[in-house]
This record gives C-alpha cells, structure tokens and sequence, in this order.
C-alpha cells in the first residue's frame, strides 16, 4: 500500500500555476533573479527551471515581503482568476513556515509534528509521496512552508533538512509528545484549524 497521500494531477498544475506566477512577481520586484525580469519574455522559461533553485525566492517572500503578497493580490498583474487569488489569499493569512518533525506516513497524508505549539498536521506531498522524498527512517527534522489548499494541507514542495541525530531516549520523547499532541488537538487536516476542545492526557497511559 502506498502511504503519505498526493495531490489529483490536476491539482498539482493549479497548485504550480498559481504559485510560480506569485514567486515571478516577487522576483520582478525584488530582483533576486536577474535573469527573469520580463513576465512576457521569460515566465515560460521560469517555470521550467529547477525548483529548488528558486527557493531564494520564495525565502524572501515569507521572511521579509508579505506586503509584496498582498500587493499581487490588489494589483492582479497578470490578470489571474479569481480563484488564484482567494487561494492567495489564503496562503497571505494561514501559511505556516516553521521547524516540523516528520513522524509517521499514514494512507493519505504525512503527519508533520510542530513542537512550538505542539500541533500534529496531516500534511499531503504534491507530485512525489513524501516516503520517496523523505525516506523510510523517521523521524526526520525539517523546515517547511505549509499551506491551506482544497480543504487540504500541502507543502510547497521544498523541505530543508536539519542535521539532526535523534538517540533512542530522545526518538521516544519525540514520539511520546507528539501522540499526545493528538490525543490533545487531534490531527489537524485543514488550515486554519477548526475549534476545538483541548482533552487532558494522562502521561502514563499515552502509549499503552
């Protein structure tokens, strides 16, 4: 069986349409590619370039220009639908970029444990499960960009992997929080996450 879940074809063409034309304007702004300053001359050769190449990008945009977002959503300058921009602007207001472990694959979805607000996100890969991404030995610490997308949770596609060597007491803890991160919160499979009624967790019994 396979496990970690992916977007519908379709899906992915829409995810990458709507995404590369927001990086392209933030790249026209920012000029961080030179290469790519004409949306006429060179966005077709943008969105055959390598990914994780334009990462540098994409770093901006989150870290430093939401404004330039938001800008795109107003101006539209390069008349998309209405429907790009309300995904838009559901990226602007719920993204989540942030420090994750990646624990378990189930069917369909890759659970993403958040430790700063101890939150478990049932996260689905674009194209490429994220077993195949990522590898059977878990769990792996990542920095990610989760957004909200069809009712579902995705990442953008690119993981930074952290350089971390979790020993066997630190792997239990781990997997210890965040099985009571769910008892808690449950996992959350949408973004932002619904209401919900924080249950109390006995230690003890957790992983019995």
């Amino acid at each position: 069986m396979k496990l970690g879940g992916i977007l519908s074809d379709d899906e992915v063409d829409l995810f990458y349409d709507i995404y590369l034309h927001l990086l392209f304007y933030i790249n026209e702004k920012l000029r961080i590619m030179k290469q790519f300053s004409s949306y006429d001359r060179d966005f077709k050769k943008f969105i055959e370039y390598p990914k994780e190449k334009i990462v540098s990008i994409r770093d901006a945009m989150y870290d430093n220009h939401l404004d330039l977002m938001l800008e795109y959503i107003k101006k539209n300058p390069y008349n998309v639908s209405k429907e790009h921009l309300k995904i838009i602007k559901e990226w602007y207001a719920h993204f989540i970029k942030d420090n994750f472990i990646i624990f378990r694959y189930e069917k369909d979805y890759t659970l993403f444990y958040r430790q700063k607000t101890s939150r478990v996100y049932a996260v689905v890969a674009l194209h490429d499960p994220l077993p195949l991404v990522v590898g059977p030995d878990l769990p792996k610490f990542v920095e990610a960009v989760l957004l909200p997308f069809k009712g579902k949770i995705i990442y953008d596609g690119i993981l930074y992997y952290m350089r971390v060597i979790f020993g066997k007491n630190i792997k239990k803890s781990i997997l210890t929080e965040a099985e009571e991160a769910i008892v808690k919160y449950g996992v959350i499979k949408s973004i932002p996450e619904p209401e919900h009624k924080v249950v109390q967790v006995d230690d003890e019994n957790l992983l019995k």
